[in-house]
C-alpha cells in the first residue's frame, strides 16, 4: 500500500529515471515550434521571390495601373470631387502601394488661330491643339527656352501660360511670347481661350 504523501517522492524518482525521455520531448516540442514558425516565413519568402520573378518577366509599362475618366464640363468643385473619387479608387485597389500616383489630364480638341481669328471648320487639315498637365512633368523635361509655366494662374483674366515642345515649335514656327486663341470644337459659339507660350521644352528620355 502506498501512502499519499509518498506520491511526490515516487514521481520525482520516476522523473529522474526518465529525464532523457522528458528532455527529448521538450526538445522535440521546441523544434516543432521552430519548424512551424519557419514554415510561414519560408512560405512568404517563396511567394515574394515568385512575385519578383513574375514582375521581372513583364514589360514595366504593362504593369501600370491606369484609371481613366472623361468629363465634359470642368469647374473647380467638380474637378476636386472627381480627383478624390479617383484617389479613393487607387488607394482601395493598391492598398496604398502606389503612392504617390502620377496624375495626367488632357483636354478635348481645340482649334488654334491667331488672336481674333476664326477657324475654318470646312478645312480637314486645320490645326488642332490640346492642353495637357502631368504630375512631376518638370522632372522629366528640359526647358530649352523661357520658363516653366506656373502651376497657378498669375492673372485669372489673362492668357493661360503654356509650354510647347521644341519639335512642335520648330515645325510650326512657334516662339516665346506667341499668343493663340483656342476654339473648343464641341462648342463653336463659345468665346475662345487665349494662351501665351512662355517656355519651350523637350523630354529628357524619349523612351
Amino acid at each position: 500500500m502506498i501512502r499519499l504523501r509518498s506520491l511526490p517522492r515516487l514521481a520525482v524518482r520516476r522523473m529522474r529515471r526518465n529525464w532523457k525521455l522528458l528532455s527529448s520531448v521538450a526538445t522535440g516540442t521546441l523544434v516543432a515550434a521552430a519548424i512551424l514558425s519557419a514554415t510561414a516565413i519560408y512560405s512568404d519568402a517563396i511567394r515574394d521571390l515568385g512575385l519578383k520573378h513574375a514582375i521581372e518577366q513583364r514589360d514595366i509599362r504593362e504593369l501600370d495601373l491606369r484609371i481613366l475618366q472623361s468629363n465634359s464640363p470642368v469647374n473647380p468643385a467638380a474637378y476636386e470631387a472627381n480627383r478624390e473619387r479617383q484617389s479613393s479608387t487607387i488607394r482601395s485597389l493598391t492598398q496604398g502601394a502606389l503612392q504617390p500616383a502620377a496624375r495626367q489630364g488632357m483636354s478635348a480638341t481645340f482649334y488654334p488661330t491667331p488672336p481674333g481669328g476664326t477657324p475654318n471648320l470646312t478645312d480637314q487639315n486645320r490645326a488642332r491643339a490640346n492642353i495637357l498637365f502631368r504630375t512631376g512633368l518638370d522632372q522629366h523635361i528640359e526647358v530649352t527656352e523661357g520658363v516653366y509655366p506656373p502651376e497657378v494662374l498669375t492673372a485669372p483674366d489673362g492668357p493661360l501660360e503654356v509650354l510647347v515642345g521644341t519639335a512642335t515649335a520648330e515645325q510650326l514656327g512657334i516662339g516665346l511670347g506667341d499668343e493663340f486663341d483656342l476654339h473648343p470644337f464641341w462648342a463653336p459659339d463659345l468665346a475662345p481661350m487665349r494662351v501665351r507660350v512662355v517656355g519651350l521644352g523637350r523630354e529628357l528620355d524619349p523612351g
